[in-house]
């Protein structure tokens, strides 16, 4: 699913001053569609031209307005594996300037990933609001149960642990900043669609994750709950092809973790070229890696 915004994030920043570009706010007649070639480049992190060119291209797309590619381009700035990547290497300062415009253009997980950024940088109260925000645009069946109410839950447990339960006040206070500031921006935003670039799987033809056999343990590396979100090509025939990991939190997973999760998605054949769809993978528990549902 290309939506980007989540039915859930996870768990585990110094305040930046953000200068994010002043971008207008353009119909989405005039916004460019984010390419999925594109992204598995960028994602892929080569020092070549294809790659320089795909992250030209996305770069402008961001900077025409389109709030998918904000909150890639701050989703991969945010990971600290790219430290040394070719293009939108890591850099929390970038970050967290794409991840705000995205959140104020409609995109209600980059506020999760700003809590996680500030936290990672020791703002713990700026996390902390950043977090309540997240909460408070929640849908009410996400707050109740399932992935959003687990990750949300162990984000906030780990920021009140830190900041203290005995300041209520200044955290309510702070999230009530953060409404006035971009309360307005985001409830309208959320209202528009954005143009999809025609190689992405429409979620009306959408796939499916074949259920791993009886008995069968994928080792992990990551303890409690995390999140992953990824890209995958899907050949003509339906089945997986390349795949990449744009981000995952609270620390990141690299694509061989993954193989044997993703291989089990199985999408209906296309009209003879390759498709992508944009997904996110649940890791639950200590020892065992589960595929959630979408």
């Amino acid at each position: 699913m290309r939506s980007h915004i989540f039915h859930s994030l996870l768990a585990t920043a110094l305040t930046l001053a953000l200068s994010a570009p002043s971008l207008a706010n353009p119909s989405a007649a005039t916004v460019a569609a984010v390419a999925p070639k594109d992204l598995l480049l960028v994602i892929r992190a080569a020092d070549d031209d294809a790659t320089h060119d795909a992250a030209a291209r996305l770069l402008a797309a961001a900077e025409a307005g389109n709030s998918f590619a904000m909150y890639d381009i701050g989703s991969l700035h945010r990971q600290s594996r790219r430290e040394h990547a070719a293009e939108f290497a890591y850099d929390p300062g970038k970050a967290l300037q794409w991840l705000t415009r995205a959140f104020d253009d409609g995109r209600l997980t980059a506020a999760y990933k700003i809590a996680l950024t500030y936290a990672s940088l020791g703002d713990d109260m700026e996390a902390m609001g950043w977090a309540q925000l997240y909460s408070h645009y929640l849908r009410p069946s996400e707050q109740k149960s399932g992935k959003p109410q687990q990750l949300r839950l162990a984000l906030l447990n780990d920021l009140y642990a830190r900041v203290g339960r005995d300041r209520e006040d200044a955290i309510k206070a702070r999230l009530m900043a953060l409404l006035d500031k971009h309360g307005a921006k985001f409830e309208e935003s959320r209202k528009q669609d954005e143009p999809r670039h025609p190689d992405w799987i429409a979620e009306a033809n959408g796939c499916k994750r074949t259920r791993r056999p009886k008995g069968e343990a994928v080792q992990v590396r990551v303890e409690g709950h995390a999140l992953v979100e990824f890209l995958v090509e899907i050949e003509p025939n339906g089945q997986v092809g390349d795949f990449a990991a744009l981000d995952s939190a609270p620390s990141a997973m690299h694509e061989r973790d993954l193989r044997p999760l993703v291989h089990r998605i199985a999408c209906q054949p296309g009209n003879g070229a390759a498709r992508y769809t944009f997904n996110v993978l649940e890791l639950r528990g200590t020892r065992t890696l589960a595929l959630s549902k979408d």
